[in-house]
């Protein structure tokens, strides 16, 4: 198979003014790519995130459930809730102010 092109150019220095056509055409199939690119997305959406936090029962501030002490006013996380009813009860309480249950160790 031969293949024969005979394309008439014109090379004395004019070319009928369509020097900037390639470099046109490449710039938009360039630029065509890069918006395609743009509004694909890269996957799924991250699902939001939740953060968990506590109240002091002391001072009432939120902070990391994973304290073992409030980094606000020092007292000691350990919850005082009843094992009954899940109310919270004072550190010195004896008995559960929601239910009247005894109040166990924290947990």
């Amino acid at each position: 198979m031969d293949f024969d092109f005979d394309f008439d150019f014109d090379f004395d220095g004019d070319g009928g003014g369509l020097g900037w056509v390639l470099p046109a055409v490449i710039f938009g199939r360039l630029m065509s790519n890069a918006n395609e690119r743009q509004k694909a997305p890269a996957g799924p959406a991250p699902a939001p995130q939740t953060v968990t936090v506590i109240r002091c029962a002391h001072c009432q501030k939120t902070f990391d459930p994973a304290f073992t002490f409030c980094p606000h006013c020092g007292q000691s996380t350990a919850r005082h809730e009843c094992r009954y009813c899940g109310r919270e009860n004072a550190s010195n309480a004896r008995a559960c102010i929601g239910c009247g249950a005894p109040v166990t160790a924290p947990r």
